[in-house]
């Protein structure tokens, strides 16, 4: 295209031309998303999610710690545990510092709008921030302020991708602003109802998180697994429906649609895999089969052969997070290679953990050390992903066209 421009333009005034053309790319490339970065440094976005989700697992393996209770934590002199909000720590890092970084990474390259450059260093930060303030203080004014700030992120992702058109057609990104104002009311109704009707205010603040999960996690992930995304308003009130489906709040006979829809969806697109260029169809089939294990318990889970409980919430979350949602991020969109034994390691721990969290709605008299079966393969987990992410970063350099760089120089792509 330069090259039919340049015939345009007399030789007198090539170089003014070559100069202003120079310009105006560097400002182009300023204001996109798809900045080239130095050969010599890795991505910094990647960086900063690794280290928020290395504090995230690190706080939830603290919390597992803590409410095991092994008698060991007082003679280690670890008492100043108890004194923590671990467990608000541990999940609102998660969707502020993890989940909602990883969906905006993985809507690049889309003609979705994400926050980018120096709005996105000060998001990191202040999820970073409002974790410490929730860890020290709990649900305090500073807490509430960052949220706050943190929140208007969401409206505007949500505001600058809204389409009613794209509600009618087969679109991944089109659910994600209505979940997010849905997700938005929501979080206003908790604030109203947290004193007079506290437990229902606690049931709406599971729904808006479950909410967030199927309207905008699931399928930020999904987009890059198959290529045949469902209708976007049936996807749009079955996630809904299934958000309130693990709550209990909806105690209709209707309870659970939402569940086993989103299954059937799930697992419908699960089985059409978009091509994997690097021709590694063993990597496809393993994330196929984690979405096509999380479809079949959402299945089950709504039609019942699976009573929902809390601990099997709080088990299918961490499956959802650590199986399907981080696996495509790492292994499917960045195409990061982890060691076979290093990956294994890792599935087998996360797996037992999350078995043993759901096996405490079961075993109630094993409850202590189901806890600390829970909590030490979540270390073994935790410690996979701090080697991987210390090896990755030490020995791999991002090239300019986004894959990874080995200091051989052979490159492996990346669709970052």
């Amino acid at each position: 295209m330069w090259e039919e421009q340049e015939i345009l333009v007399s030789t007198s005034n090539r170089s003014a031309f070559t100069e202003q053309s120079e310009v105006v790319m560097r400002l182009i490339l300023r204001h996109t998303d798809d900045v080239p970065r130095p050969t010599n440094q890795p991505h910094r976005r990647l960086i900063s999610i690794a280290i928020l989700l290395i504090a995230t697992m690190a706080l939830g393996l603290a919390y597992r710690l803590q409410i095991s209770q092994p008698p060991q934590l007082a003679g280690l002199g670890l008492d100043w545990l108890y004194a923590l909000d671990l467990r608000r720590s541990h999940s609102h890092l998660g969707f502020y510092g993890v989940l909602f970084p990883i969906a905006w990474f993985l809507w690049r390259g889309t003609q979705a709008w994400v926050p980018n450059g120096k709005w996105l260093t000060l998001y990191m930060w202040l999820s970073g921030a409002s974790a410490l303030v929730f860890l020290l203080q709990g649900y305090s004014a500073a807490a509430i302020t960052l949220s706050s700030l943190i929140l208007i992120y969401w409206i505007l992702f949500a505001i600058r991708n809204r389409s009613l058109r794209g509600l009618l057609k087969r679109h991944w990104i089109a659910p994600v602003a209505p979940s997010i104002a849905l997700v938005t009311v929501m979080i206003g109704a908790v604030a109203i109802l947290t004193r007079p009707q506290p437990h229902l205010a606690n049931s709406l603040a599971r729904a808006f998180l479950a909410l967030l999960l199927f309207g905008v996690f699931i399928p930020a992930g999904l987009k890059v697994i198959s290529r045949r995304p469902p209708l976007s308003w049936p996807w749009l009130i079955a996630s809904t429906l299934a958000a309130f489906d693990l709550t209990e709040i909806l105690t209709t006979k209707w309870a659970g649609l939402g569940l086993a829809w989103c299954g059937l969806e799930i697992l419908r697109a699960t089985l059409a895999p978009v091509s994997d260029p690097s021709g590694d169809a063993s990597m496809d089939r393993r994330l196929q089969l984690m979405w096509g294990l999380l479809a079949i318990s959402f299945m089950l889970l709504g039609t019942s052969l699976v009573p929902i409980s809390h601990f099997i919430s709080i088990a299918g979350l961490h499956f959802l997070i650590l199986g399907p949602l981080l696996t495509t991020f790492a292994f499917g969109h960045l195409r990061l290679q982890p060691s076979v034994l290093g990956r294994a390691i890792y599935e087998v721990g996360m797996l037992v953990m999350v078995s043993a969290i759901a096996l405490q709605s079961v075993f109630v008299e094993f409850h202590k050390p189901i806890q600390m079966t829970a909590a030490l393969s979540g270390a073994v987990v935790w410690l996979t992903v701090l080697v991987f992410c210390v090896r990755h970063f030490g020995t791999n350099r991002f090239s300019q066209k986004g894959g990874l760089q080995k200091r051989d120089g052979s490159q492996s792509e990346t669709s970052a």
